[in-house]
């Protein structure tokens, strides 16, 4: 029987996933013209469709060869190009049906499809289930919960992300519509029933170029005097060390009636007591908390700024990285409230969030990058 992929192009969100990570899975980089199938994407009439070799029982493609370079692979079974016989007419794209005989640009020569032995990689990345391989589907690029912590009660709990996806689009999606179910009308950015969300995508902690951003959400205090729901991001390692604990993003809601961080061990979650963090800069923070937990611990802060409610303050991780910037409205800041009050924090091993940050140690089954340099104690400035 024919090793075919069964694509559901209803189910696509045109996130590009599976064109990346074929084209580094067959050439070692991210160059999507050269990925062994296609998404093209109808921006008029709302359709997708999705390209990719049907491994016909009858090939047209095979027929069409002059020289018989297209054959059946012996372990496939799949339709192959044996590159030592083809002479590059190209008479299989023209014969295709389908036209899922693809031409690569850069090395000048024919490609297709051929299930990657049997799992194909396009299959294992895609987030929404959009492709399926003998009629069983599977989410991939999620770990299927969401943290949800209350200030205000110290509960500490779950939500399934497949209440979410795939039919809402990454972070910003999922924040969209917990922003819709959870926010009342006229709630201001420094209520305490104004949620602060940090929300991971399907792709971060993968290897995919431009995935390694966490969205941030609630109720901007920049956008004063009209406060509104809106977002900003972060870059940095902190995302991916909390895909690696086991969530796909953190809501916190509520508030402390004193300063506390939240401490993430994998499924260890535990909102502890941060007066001594209080006050700090936001480098210093970092410090304290890599020293208290180790230099693999992500950090995420708000310093001065935020404990004194600025609204135009930062949150800040590592060195360089910070959501707030450039003017942007600010969710952040709701996070330094909801740090003043208490704070949650996430990470693969262990999670720091003190009234003003967060800190994220990787899990070491998941973790698949060293530690970043920048992050350790003597790199950070002790004067701020």
């Amino acid at each position: 029987m024919l090793q075919r992929l069964i694509v559901d192009a209803s189910r696509c969100q045109g996130c590009l996933a599976c064109v990346t990570f074929c084209s580094m899975a067959k050439e070692g980089l991210a160059a999507p013209s050269r990925a062994r199938l296609q998404v093209k994407l109808d921006p008029f009439g709302g359709e997708t469709h999705i390209v990719t070799c049907r491994q016909c029982k009858k090939a047209p493609c095979a027929d069409a060869c002059p020289v018989e370079a297209i054959r059946m692979d012996p372990e496939g079974p799949y339709w192959m190009v044996d590159y030592q016989t083809c002479t590059g007419c190209q008479a299989c794209i023209g014969a295709c049906p389908f036209d899922a005989m693809l031409y690569d640009p850069t090395a000048d020569r024919v490609i297709k499809c051929d299930t990657c032995d049997g799992n194909p990689t396009c299959a294992d990345i895609c987030p929404t289930m959009g492709k399926r391989r003998g009629g069983t589907t599977m989410i991939h690029g999620w770990t299927g919960q969401i943290l949800w912590i209350d200030l205000s009660s110290g509960e500490i709990s779950h939500r399934d992300t497949g209440d979410y996806v795939p039919d809402l689009i990454g972070g910003r999606g999922i924040a969209a519509r917990i922003a819709w179910d959870e926010i009342p009308p006229g709630t201001g950015a420094f209520d305490s029933g104004n949620p602060l969300m940090l929300l991971t995508g399907p792709l971060t902690g993968t290897t995919a170029p431009f995935a390694g951003r966490t969205t941030v959400c609630s109720v901007s205090p920049q956008s004063y005097p009209h406060e509104w729901f809106t977002r900003s991001s972060l870059g940095g390692h902190w995302g991916s060390e909390l895909k690696y604990a086991g969530y796909d993003g953190v809501v916190v809601t509520g508030r402390s009636d004193t300063p506390v961080y939240i401490w993430i061990n994998d499924d260890q979650v535990e909102i502890r007591e941060a007066e001594d963090l209080w006050g700090m800069g936001t480098y210093s923070c970092q410090q304290t908390l890599l020293g208290r937990h180790g230099d693999e611990v992500r950090v995420v802060t708000i310093g001065q700024a935020g404990e004194n409610l600025s609204r135009i303050a930062v949150i800040n991780t590592e060195t360089e990285s910070a959501a707030g910037q450039d003017e942007r409205p600010f969710i952040g800041a709701r996070l330094e409230l909801a740090a003043f009050h208490g704070h949650s924090p996430h990470d693969p091993s262990e999670v720091h969030d003190r009234h003003k940050g967060f800190a994220a140690r990787p899990g070491d089954p998941h973790r698949q990058h060293p530690p970043a340099p920048l992050l350790h104690r003597d790199r950070l400035n002790s004067g701020n």
